[in-house]
């Protein structure tokens, strides 16, 4: 069944994909980008927050989500060939499957913030191409895909005068969902007052995974912007910027996607106490953080999380660390916790094997600070990848967005669980971790 969703999902890509007028992928290959930064961190750190603020210069290349998803695309992943974890040796990859996935990153490189002078044509294939990972179980053509992606445009431009990416996106999920391709927006990384805003009664609101098979994209889902493509000269000489928590156990993966690249690490931590909070709201989230299905190989029995929900002795979130299926029967803290070590462990491997030129350490607390922590903050972060700290960047540093929440954040937010996080963050292993990050526990 997985394959079955995978080769659909290729399928339709591939006949999108030909569509394109801009095929970056036939005069660029993977050995030609030099330069790579790699933003490390445990789950629930703020890599999207950050990811999200250098997504705003066009001196950056970057994608509009995680590349991990086409690891998954391509079955470079739990459960396929022997693949246990996130960790995955070279043993279980060819030549031909990065080369595929190399494709696939290319083809989904930009630069810069939403671009609001854009053809439609070639964004409603990005949205396609986005779709048919986000649904690959939707029996929809990427024929009759485009068609309705332009009637939902053709709707959105009789409603509004000016152009706004998420109320175009909900005018679309309606006309899908006119047309019996059911889609509940709550799976989207959209302001919920907005999803109120357009669907005031959601007649279709579900809980639990969008596809209960296999997700290749893992929700909350992107909503894709249209942003500018790149020329080739700008691939080969602007850093390319990626995410991905999972990476924390892939950094050898990485370098062989990208062999003649120098890779700089930008290792991002945050308070374990936080984090491990973070992470319990997403394991209980009912939209997001679907990550695999092991369903085949264990039963999960988690407290806090297993009985809450008739997929929670299936369903695994966020990353697969080694020896998870260890922890399958512990209270849903102390996974979090193991999760949140895990990562970071890993990391901290890697990077004693690298020069120190190439790591810069940073504190999520220092990224969301008061102004002048923040800016002091972006002005190491910029000046070590090597780009300018201009208008675009100054201003959403002051803005500072909303990416990827479960619930509003503030101040000792984790504390709603003090007594239940205590005990963990109190385990050896963690309370030495968390020294070792320079986190007071």
């Amino acid at each position: 069944m997985v394959e079955n969703l995978l080769k659909k999902a290729k399928e339709t890509r591939s006949f999108l994909q030909n569509k394109l007028v801009n095929k970056l992928w036939d005069n660029v290959n993977k050995e030609e980008i030099t330069n790579v930064v790699l933003i490390l961190s445990s789950s629930r750190s703020g890599s999207s927050l950050l990811y999200e603020l250098l997504k705003q210069t066009d001196q950056i290349l970057t994608l509009e989500g995680e590349h991990s998803t086409f690891f998954k695309l391509h079955g470079l992943c739990f459960p396929f060939d022997q693949i246990k974890s996130d960790k995955i040796n070279s043993s279980s990859y060819t030549n031909a499957k990065l080369f595929d996935i190399s494709k696939e990153v290319i083809a989904e490189l930009r630069v810069g913030a939403e671009n609001e002078k854009f053809v439609f044509h070639e964004y409603a294939l990005e949205l396609a191409l986005r779709l048919a990972l986000q649904w690959p179980n939707l029996n929809i053509s990427g024929t009759e895909l485009l068609s309705l992606i332009y009637k939902s445009y053709n709707t959105y431009r009789h409603l509004y005068s000016h152009w706004n990416v998420y109320y175009y996106f909900l005018e679309l999920i309606k006309e899908l969902n006119k047309n019996g391709f059911c889609i509940d927006p709550n799976y989207y990384d959209i302001p919920k007052n907005i999803i109120e805003e357009i669907f005031p009664i959601n007649t279709i609101m579900t809980s639990g995974p969008p596809n209960n098979i296999f997700c290749i994209e893992e929700p909350p889902f992107l909503v894709p912007k249209p942003r500018q493509y790149p020329t080739s000269v700008e691939v080969c000489v602007k850093p390319l910027l990626l995410k991905a928590s999972v990476d924390a156990y892939r950094f050898d993966l990485i370098k062989s996607l990208f062999p003649k690249a120098n890779i700089k690490i930008i290792h991002l931590t945050r308070n374990p106490v936080s984090c491990i909070n973070s992470l319990i709201e997403g394991w209980q989230h009912n939209y997001g953080f679907f990550s695999q299905n092991v369903g085949s190989k264990v039963n999960l029995s988690i407290q806090n999380y297993t009985e809450l929900h008739s997929w929670g002795c299936y369903w695994w979130k966020f990353d697969m660390p080694p020896n998870w299926e260890t922890q399958i029967n512990l209270p849903l803290e102390y996974i979090c916790g193991f999760q949140w070590y895990s990562a970071h462990n890993c990391i901290l491997q890697e990077i004693a094997n690298e020069n120190s030129n190439n790591v810069l350490k940073i504190k999520y607390e220092d990224l969301v600070g008061t102004n002048e922590i923040r800016y002091i903050t972006m002005s190491r972060i910029l000046d070590y990848v090597g780009v300018e700290f201009n208008q675009s960047l100054q201003k959403i540093t002051r803005e500072m967005p909303l990416v990827m929440t479960t619930s509003k954040p503030y101040p000792q937010k984790w504390k709603i669980r003090e007594n239940t996080i205590t005990p963990v963050i109190q385990q050896k292993e963690l309370l030495y971790m968390s020294k070792f990050l320079n986190y007071s526990v």
